[in-house]
């Protein structure tokens, strides 16, 4: 009953929202089932993947990138891929290798980390011009968490590519001068930077995100932890591309004004009140509802 009394407290209608919340339970059943799996030699020593939905070429097909160290297979991406595959939209979640030859599994934060920002951001362009090729003539950006962030800095870059990219839209943009709840320690970054001008790339343990001990090289840290807000502001400015935020309202990993400094920098920002950083629970129908609407906006 509290379920149906807060459906029919929403703007869309209950029947809707009902259909909505019946896909992502089927969602969660059914993991990524009906997915291709495509897996392209990448260089001589890197295999890497995607899934693939195939869907309506009438409509834009959506790059859903996946979080910080994960796949497409973490429970938030995957109920989305297969929400946006049920309303006829081709969807494309590709596995960043992380340099990791057919990597298939989240890696974990106290591995050693030899990969790159630089690396992940060549894969998004090579799966973005995979789409085109596939004859995709439009496509939507669609980030998690820390995806949201690389595609951001993807798109700052104004790279060319053989396909219109429409709309990016970020879900729980990590604001990485917090680390669930806690202030980042800006010194980690003077530290790697100092390690850098010496020339000294020896492995350091740091702390990026949820990662309280992440083993890599300066440079390495440096390319994933420095981006506090500021620098998010600085890449939004650069954007042309119409950008979209949709967060959630108890967010460890963001302060109370984080939302507000996103629509100074003209982020056009959703907030779902009482949602955490993964939706879950009952709020994924409203990341989904959300998330449909933005999509179909034709105001953009």
């Amino acid at each position: 009953m509290h379920l149906i009394l807060s459906f029919m407290a929403k703007k869309r209608s209950v029947f809707t929202r009902i259909y909505i919340y019946s896909v992502l339970i089927l969602c969660s059943l059914s993991g990524t089932a009906g997915a291709d799996i495509v897996e392209i030699k990448y260089t001589n020593d890197l295999e890497i993947s995607a899934q693939y939905l195939p869907g309506d070429l009438n409509k834009p097909a959506v790059l859903l990138l996946h979080g910080f160290l994960q796949t497409p297979d973490f429970f938030t991406v995957q109920r989305l891929m297969e929400y946006l595959s049920s309303e006829g939209y081709p969807v494309l979640a590709p596995t960043l290798s992380l340099g990791i030859n057919k990597r298939r599994k989240g890696l974990s934060c106290d591995a050693i980390h030899t990969h790159h920002m630089r690396d992940d951001l060549g894969e998004i362009n090579f799966w973005i011009e995979w789409l085109a090729k596939k004859g995709h003539k439009q496509s939507i950006l669609v980030g998690h968490s820390y995806g949201s962030l690389q595609l951001l800095v993807y798109m700052a870059q104004n790279r060319k590519h053989g396909i219109d990219i429409t709309k990016v839209i970020g879900t729980s943009l990590v604001d990485i001068d917090y680390s669930v709840g806690e202030k980042f320690n800006r010194s980690q970054v003077e530290q790697a930077n100092a390690m850098v001008a010496q020339k000294n790339n020896s492995l350091g343990t740091f702390q990026v995100s949820y990662c309280k001990k992440f083993i890599t090289p300066p440079d390495v840290f440096l390319s994933y932890a420095d981006w506090g807000g500021q620098k998010i502001r600085s890449l939004l400015s650069k954007i042309h591309t119409p950008v979209h935020i949709i967060l959630g309202s108890k967010d460890e990993r963001m302060d109370q004004k984080w939302p507000d400094i996103l629509k100074k920098a003209n982020a056009r920002v959703t907030l779902i009140e009482g949602a955490n950083h993964f939706f879950d629970d009952r709020f994924e129908f409203d990341l989904a509802d959300a998330l449909l609407s933005i999509i179909k906006d034709s105001q953009d």
